[in-house]
């Protein structure tokens, strides 16, 4: 199964489990959490339902990931933008 099978029951409609967004310890990781992904997801953050969303990191010597506090509804438009500004291999959506 490949990101576009993963990504097509989200975009159908139907509820998902979590959006991740994996950032590598070569990038700015910083900018990229305070500035670049709140901005890419504001204006898809929805109360109820939705994705929870979901940053992973992984450098050389150390890996996590932080669940935020807050959903976003999934929609083409939003997985496109992430696509773009982060990389297409970044950005995975879990369905339930």
């Amino acid at each position: 199964m490949d990101s576009h099978d993963l990504l097509r029951p989200a975009l159908a409609g139907l509820d998902c489990k979590r959006l991740t967004v994996a950032f590598s310890g070569g990038m700015d990781s910083t900018v990229l959490l305070h500035l670049a992904v709140p901005a890419a997801l504001k204006p898809h953050r929805v109360d109820q339902g939705g994705c929870q969303v979901t940053i992973g990191y992984q450098a050389a010597e150390v890996a996590g990931s932080v669940r935020l506090g807050w959903r976003v509804k999934p929609a083409e438009t939003l997985l496109q933008r992430l696509k773009a500004e982060f990389g297409d291999d970044r950005v995975l959506v879990e369905s339930n």
